[in-house]
């Protein structure tokens, strides 16, 4: 399974999710975004397909935003405007707490209660491969995250080549 987290290591969400990930046998590939930040594209592309507004995932305080161009008026149009949130808020890392939320949702409220630390891990890591798998996401056409990943990047490369 592969697994990509954008990382702040000053942020507590996102370590615990790290953490948490890890926890279920996973070493993700982990890109600290406030050093090697994605381009405007794959933010465009993980906002759609996250089925999420750009306010939730972006913020403008401690972030390369000026950099990326996202403070451009014309991108309230696309939907990519300025977003709400700071250091320290609720939407701080955002699509982490988003994820944490839904984990809690399907496994950790609904199949409890727990009886060890390691059938967690086990439901974690079920949870996690059946998301990226087999769950179909109305976001982003009725796929699943893994087939909407190769798709994206299968069109990415096409789009290189053609340059």
């Amino acid at each position: 399974m592969d697994v990509v987290i954008y990382h702040n290591p000053d942020c507590g969400t996102s370590r615990n999710t790290l953490a948490m990930i890890r926890n279920a046998g996973i070493e993700p590939h982990v890109i600290e975004y406030l050093k090697c930040p994605p381009s405007r594209t794959m933010l465009e592309h993980l906002i759609t397909r996250m089925g999420i507004t750009p306010q939730v995932l972006l913020r403008e305080k401690g972030t390369p935003y000026a950099k990326l161009g996202l403070g451009d008026p014309s991108l309230a149009e696309a939907g990519i405007d300025t977003s709400v949130g700071s250091v320290g808020d609720s939407y701080d890392n955002a699509l982490a707490e988003s994820i944490i939320g839904l984990f809690k949702t399907e496994v950790i409220k609904f199949l409890g209660p727990w009886k060890s630390v390691g059938q967690v891990e086990w439901e974690t890591l079920k949870w996690v491969d059946w998301y990226n798998k087999t769950r179909l996401h109305s976001a982003i056409g009725y796929v699943t995250p893994n087939e909407a990943e190769e798709e994206f990047y299968t069109s990415l490369n096409a789009a290189a080549k053609a340059a």
